[in-house]
């Protein structure tokens, strides 16, 4: 999606990402909320300087939406101060580019965000990411999780003269035997 109020700027990114992306022009930038809706783009290019509603603006809504906060997002702009950068980046853009740009430097830009974003998705949807590596072992994160709430149990009442394995049994709601399986 490239966001731009000016039509020649706007013409002039989609042209550059046409022959390898779908690209979706906006000029209206109050129409980027209804929009996103319905399409979730892999990377928003954005102008800052609009007349309804700023680039800005538009970044901390996309980055705000849990719908939409994992779409990468790069801000171009003419304006080029450190402040005005910072801005932009502390609003949650990924990339941050001055006018006039180099058109191979914003390709590359976009193509890294898009693989960047493959990768991460191919990671989590991996069994992989539901393992941690400790000590030269996987360990599954429930596992490390279930191991967290014993020691939290036994760590909050190491003075209590109740603690005993029925004690952190019925802390975790379960049984005896049941809590002697999970450890096994």
């Amino acid at each position: 999606m490239v966001v731009d109020d000016e039509r020649e700027m706007l013409w002039f990114i989609s042209e550059i990402f046409a022959q390898d992306y779908n690209v979706l022009p906006v000029n209206d930038s109050r129409e980027v909320d209804k929009i996103l809706e319905d399409i979730h783009p892999n990377v928003i290019i954005c102008d800052i300087m609009m007349p309804d509603v700023d680039g800005i603006t538009i970044t901390r809504r996309v980055k705000s939406n849990p719908k939409t906060a994992h779409v990468p997002l790069v801000l171009v702009s003419a304006k080029s101060q450190v402040e005005e950068r910072i801005e932009g980046i502390e609003a949650g853009a990924e990339e941050y580019i001055t006018k006039p740009f180099n058109v191979e430097y914003l390709k590359i830009a976009v193509k890294h965000l898009i693989t960047r974003k493959e990768t991460l998705k191919e990671y989590f949807s991996s069994p992989i990411s539901a393992y941690e590596l400790s000590g030269g072992k996987m360990t599954h994160v429930e596992h490390r999780r279930f191991v967290q709430q014993i020691l939290d149990i036994i760590n909050k009442n190491i003075t209590n003269k109740e603690l005993s394995a029925k004690f952190i049994a019925d802390n975790l709601n379960m049984s005896t035997r049941h809590l002697y399986r999970k450890i096994k």
